[in-house]
């Protein structure tokens, strides 16, 4: 079996660290989350995942991640992620008209079920501390950085217009 990625194949990187940190093929791999500051690896034929701390994947982020403070992609029609949701749900951000729209459709199809989100305490909470990640680089840093991201871009455009 080939394992993918949103219809890739594994990042090289990715791959290694997978299968030193587990000792096994990643042919055996079924399913990758990142839940809870954990990774969460499927293996086939196991009961459960095998889970560790997300420091294992240091050396495989990307470098742009490091300097993006834009968790929730603010930008975005539609935001989606698991973080502050119930076990095997997401949250959605829906941000505009356009995004509405789509999401309305989903939920008519059968597609998704929506239900109101009551606190979004621990959504600000780690979009808050990707922010302060990114805040704690140098300003060279920063704009290096975020020059890999449409986010930083941004930022960058309105720090060179403001001064």
């Amino acid at each position: 079996m080939t394992s993918f990625i949103y219809g890739a194949p594994f990042p090289k990187g990715l791959k290694d660290v997978i299968e030193q940190e587990l000792g096994t093929s990643i042919d055996r791999v079924e399913k990758i989350e990142i839940t809870k500051g954990k990774l969460r690896v499927f293996l086939s034929g196991a009961t459960e995942p095998v889970v560790r701390g997300l420091k294992v994947l240091g050396d495989v982020t990307w470098p742009t991640c490091l300097g993006c403070g834009d968790y929730t992609a603010l930008f975005a029609d539609l935001s989606v992620g698991s973080v502050g949701s119930e076990e095997n749900t997401n949250t959605v951000i829906v941000r505009t008209d356009a995004g509405s729209r789509i999401f309305d459709r989903l939920v008519k199809k059968g597609g998704v079920r929506a239900e109101e989100l009551g606190d979004l305490a621990e959504l600000k909470r780690v979009a808050e501390l990707k922010k302060n990640r990114r805040d704690k680089l140098s300003p060279a840093e920063r704009e290096f950085l975020g020059k890999g991201t449409v986010l930083g871009n941004w930022l960058n455009h309105l720090e060179q217009s403001s001064s």
